[in-house]
């Protein structure tokens, strides 16, 4: 499988912000595998050797997702405001 990882977030102040992992391996029809829901709107997010960075405004979250079915949040800095 070929996935593609993107935050789906929405100015609806009743939604809660995820990470959604989309299988793309057809292109003609994507699915989403799995939602995960993070702690805030993540703008950016780094991919590196199984682990997922994503940066808000005031904390920094670190993720596994070395296994698709597991992800799981490893850290979460508070307070940082870069």
């Amino acid at each position: 499988m070929r996935y593609m990882l993107t935050g789906d977030s929405s100015t609806d102040w009743n939604r809660d912000p995820y990470l959604m992992i989309v299988d793309v391996s057809d292109p003609l029809n994507m699915s989403v595998v799995k939602r995960v829901k993070l702690s805030g709107d993540c703008g950016t997010f780094l991919y590196d050797s199984g682990r997922l960075y994503c940066l808000e405004r005031e904390f920094f979250e670190v993720f596994d997702i070395s296994n698709i079915e597991e992800i799981g949040l490893l850290k979460r800095i508070e307070g940082y405001n870069g």
